[in-house]
C-alpha cells in the first residue's frame, strides 16, 4: 500500500539573521516568513539598541518566533 504525503493546509519558514558591531555594541536583525513553497509573507528588521551578542541573537530568536505565530494567527 502506498500512501502520498499531502502536505499541511497552513505551514511557514522563518528566516533571519542578526548581527552586532562589537560586544556590546550597536546591534539589530532582519528576517522573512515565507509560506511551504516559498512565497513571501511578510519582511521585518529591528534595531535591539547596544547590547551583547548573546542579547542580540537571543532578541532575534523571540522577536523570530513572536512574528511568526503572529502571521499564522491571522
Amino acid at each position: 500500500m502506498r500512501r502520498k504525503w499531502i502536505p499541511p493546509e497552513m505551514q511557514t519558514r522563518s528566516s533571519y539573521r542578526w548581527q552586532a558591531l562589537q560586544n556590546p555594541g550597536r546591534s539589530g536583525f532582519v528576517g522573512i516568513i515565507t509560506e511551504y513553497e516559498g512565497e513571501w509573507l511578510i519582511g521585518y528588521s529591528f534595531y535591539s539598541g547596544i547590547v551583547s551578542n548573546l542579547y542580540a541573537k537571543l532578541t532575534a530568536i523571540v522577536h523570530s518566533i513572536t512574528i511568526s505565530n503572529q502571521e499564522i494567527s491571522s
